[in-house]
């Protein structure tokens, strides 16, 4: 493996990444380092492939790719307070982003 002393986040507008160089004495970035590892993680799953930083889990899996049966009855829709299923039609993926993305 590379290097594993840096962080980033996406720059609200460019939604390119900015860098952050780590030393030993950074000690608040385990949040940051657990966010990543679960959304790089969950990419892994919706592209087929098992996670890296988390244990094989079937129903989070078939909830990423959008194969559960609670995403067949109610994709993309809140019931109690919570998304059934992450996997949303397009029409409401594009609505997220500018339409000038599109054109």
């Amino acid at each position: 493996g590379g290097p594993k002393d840096f962080i980033y986040v996406e720059h609200p507008y460019s939604q390119l990444p900015l860098f952050g160089v780590l030393d030993e004495n950074e000690t608040d970035t385990n949040a940051l380092r657990c966010f990543y590892a679960s959304r790089y993680d969950l990419l892994l799953m919706r592209a087929a492939f098992d996670p890296v930083y988390s244990s094989r889990n079937e129903t989070l899996i078939d909830l990423v790719a959008g194969s559960h049966p609670d995403c067949q009855e109610q994709m993309g829709k809140v019931v109690d307070g919570r998304v059934a299923c992450p996997s949303w039609n397009m029409p409401v993926v594009k609505d997220v982003l500018l339409e000038e993305d599109f054109e």
